[in-house]
């Protein structure tokens, strides 16, 4: 792929037909000729940032002998922050550039686990 701007960021608005988020602009990036090697370098183009915040939280509690019992709650994305997916890379696409997907949302796990 070839980028023809020097700036390839989009204006990060939401685009109201589909909802999607423009972070790319399409009018910065050409198909190179056929059989030819595109002008970007690799990771040249960043995507959105991520926060992610993951706990555990164990207790064990001996039964007796050699016996425990043990409980574990994790929480994946504790804070239940919003992540962007990645932008569509597909330049023949009409949502190029655009980021149409999420990220995971907060996920709880429970565990009870008998040892003897």
């Amino acid at each position: 792929m070839n980028q023809i701007l020097d700036d390839p960021y989009g204006d990060d608005s939401i685009n109201p037909v589909n909802g999607g988020r423009r972070f790319l602009n399409p009018a910065a990036f050409a198909q190179p000729a056929l059989g030819t090697l595109g002008t970007m370098r690799r990771n040249s183009v960043r995507s959105v940032g991520t926060k992610n915040l993951d706990l555990a939280l164990t207790r064990r509690i001996a039964t007796g002998g050699s016996r425990e019992v043990e409980f574990r709650m994790e929480a994946f994305n504790a804070l239940n922050w919003f992540q962007w997916g990645q932008p569509n890379t597909n330049l023949f696409s009409a949502t190029f550039g655009q980021i149409t997907t999420a990220g995971a949302p907060r996920i709880l796990q429970l565990a009870v686990k008998y040892a003897f």
